[in-house]
């Protein structure tokens, strides 16, 4: 019987250590925070309700329910309704196996652009590594996000051009800042040479077409097309007053931190008197508002957002945030080095790295604009054990060089 490959062991590797992981977290335990509204629109979906989720807080001394259709992007709580029939531990399982089989194309990526050894161990890092087997126990966007992300790049690479483009329409789906990848793949296809012509639209059609209906949906309920109406939300809580006042600046804040005039009532769903579109709109006027206002501590927020994406200790309030901070300098500190020397081992096949790049620089961007911390960290993973793979692979040829030049030295002698 012929033995499972490579890819196959990472994968198998990475689901393991995930159930596990799961399952000592308690796999049926409550979804919690943004859990709950993914799960809650899974279920409107199955009961026939339409894409949408209900809050109820005191405002005005009253109780006050709305419906949110289109807080959420849908491609993620879709499929937990069809994959998993809105089941918690269902939903865990299908998480796990996402994570997992990210593990497994992180090598098939890798490996059209580095040798065999550094491709597994990014996909083997991929697998263990604590964040992400973190995120794939929760029912969150990430694990779906890095399978669309790394199926996008992996495909592009294969010259696959029109599945990259439908696999990246459905990222921006899943966390819709996954459309700006769309520029280091359009900068792939410039540089891979005259046999990407005619390439681009290719990728650009659907990469835009399968998000339309989407956008066209909301554009019919709230007025405007839209991808998301967290935007807003997100933007301010990131630069804000209490975002500049956390003693790590550039973590993200509840609105009603920062709002002493007119707080939202609804806290981070926005106001009772607004709709939910003018909620969204009014949250990101007010974020621009601040920063019009404050340009300086804008500025040193950047630089703090920029820290906290690369800085090895999250800062965790959490009880186990000392855990957190002994992790993080054991993996992702020696990994940056790694990175580096990566990059610098590569640089002289720049016109091979538009996409790793890339899968770096696009969460880096949209941490400076919106929040930086571990969790908006996960995204880059991929590109960073890319490069710290490549890393990796060029210290121990250095190593194997020196060792060899050794023992030639002891022989001659």
């Amino acid at each position: 019987m012929r033995s499972p490959g490579p890819v196959l062991w990472v994968f198998l590797l990475a689901l393991a250590v995930r159930l596990a992981v799961a399952g000592s977290e308690g796999i049926s335990r409550p979804p919690v925070k943004d859990e709950t509204n993914y799960v809650a629109i899974a279920r409107s979906l199955l009961r026939g309700e339409g894409f949408g989720f209900e809050v109820t807080r005191e405002a005005g001394g009253r109780p006050v329910t709305r419906r949110f259709t289109s807080l959420r992007p849908p491609l993620y709580p879709a499929l937990l309704a069809a994959a998993a029939g809105g089941n918690v531990i269902a939903g865990r399982i299908l998480s796990a196996l996402l994570g997992a089989a990210a593990a497994a194309l992180l090598v098939l990526f890798c490996r059209r652009l580095l040798p065999r050894g550094p491709s597994l161990l990014a996909g083997g890092l991929l697998a263990v590594w604590p964040a992400a087997v973190w995120i794939s126990g929760r029912l969150l966007t990430e694990p779906l996000y890095l399978v669309l992300v790394l199926g996008f790049a992996a495909a592009l690479l294969s010259r696959r051009v029109l599945l990259a483009g439908v696999l990246l329409g459905g990222a921006v789906l899943t966390r819709p800042g996954g459309l700006l990848l769309l520029l280091p793949g359009l900068a792939h296809l410039a540089l891979a040479g005259p046999r990407s012509r005619g390439a681009f639209l290719r990728l650009l059609l659907p990469a835009l077409l399968v998000p339309l209906p989407w956008v066209a949906r909301n554009a019919m309920v709230h007025g405007r097309p839209l991808l998301t109406t967290n935007l807003g939300v997100t933007f301010f809580g990131g630069n804000c007053d209490a975002a500049r006042a956390d003693p790590v600046p550039g973590r993200w804040h509840r609105p009603e931190e920062s709002l002493v005039e007119d707080p939202p009532d609804l806290g981070y769903f926005g106001w009772s008197a607004l709709t939910e579109a003018e909620s969204d709109r009014r949250f990101l006027s007010l974020g621009l508002r601040w920063i019009r206002e404050h340009p300086g501590d804008w500025i040193r927020l950047l630089g703090s957002k920029a820290v906290r994406f690369f800085d090895p200790d999250p800062h965790s309030a959490k009880g186990d945030r000392r855990l957190k901070r002994r992790l993080g300098w054991a993996t992702l500190a020696p990994l940056l080095i790694l990175a580096l020397l990566g990059a610098g081992a590569l640089r002289r096949r720049w016109r091979d790295l538009a996409l790793p790049v890339g899968l770096v620089a696009v969460p880096f961007f949209l941490s400076l604009v919106f929040y930086g911390d571990a969790r908006s960290r996960i995204p880059a993973l991929p590109g960073l054990l890319f490069f710290g793979s490549a890393g990796w692979g060029w210290v121990g040829g250095r190593l194997r060089g020196a060792f060899r030049g050794a023992g030639r030295g002891r022989t001659s002698a």
